[in-house]
């Protein structure tokens, strides 16, 4: 006895090509956009914009102090000599163990090894008022400068806190050639040296 075959419908390549094609018409590409005539250049800006390199802030070369000669420090002396309560010029000695022999009459000594440590307390505190700062030490190469620059960062930032009372106007100096220098010209002038002791100074120049 055969039994019956059942039946299987069978889809030939026509007709799955058929089908797909009907889906795919049956949802038609939306159109493109009009192309935009101005959105090159747009483009082509914007590359130009990021492709240039950033500016860059103008730097300050301003110096932080000036220098002041022998001659012209002794002068100032003797006139602040005469009137003290003027607070004219303050003259800040950097030396350490050397400032003994002898130094500018007047002067402060605030070694250099501690200097850093209260800068803070001279802007704010003994030199706050005068209209001069003039820095030095032996030969004012090394210490005497490095000392101003410290002084003359740690007042311009002094000055620029609005928080604070407001800061008078004040010049920095340093002393060109330092105490070396002053004193061979002016160790016998008391009125601008004092404490001087020869001896000291036999190997020190």
């Amino acid at each position: 006895m055969r039994l019956p075959v059942p039946r299987v419908r069978l889809f030939s390549s026509f007709h799955y090509l058929a089908s797909a094609r009907s889906v795919h018409t049956s949802h038609p590409r939306s159109a493109s956009p009009p192309s935009d005539p101005h959105r090159a250049q747009r483009l082509s800006e914007l590359r130009r914009k990021f492709s240039q390199p950033p500016l860059r802030p103008a730097m300050s070369f301003q110096p932080l102090y000036k220098y002041v000669d022998r001659d012209t420090l002794a002068e100032t002396v003797r006139k602040h000599a005469a009137d003290p309560a003027q607070r004219e010029v303050a003259i800040v000695d950097v030396r350490d163990d050397d400032f003994e022999g002898g130094n500018i009459k007047g002067a402060r000594n605030h070694p250099s090894a501690n200097f850093a440590d209260e800068v803070q307390d001279l802007v704010y505190g003994p030199l706050k008022e005068y209209k001069q700062v003039i820095f030095h030490c032996h030969l004012s190469q090394q210490r005497g400068p490095k000392a101003a620059g410290q002084y003359a960062q740690a007042r311009q930032a002094a000055e620029a806190d609005t928080e604070k009372d407001r800061l008078p106007e004040q010049q920095v100096l340093v002393l060109r050639g330092g105490f070396s220098e002053f004193q061979d010209k002016y160790k016998k002038d008391a009125a601008v040296v004092e404490k001087f002791d020869e001896s000291s100074w036999q190997f020190r120049n």
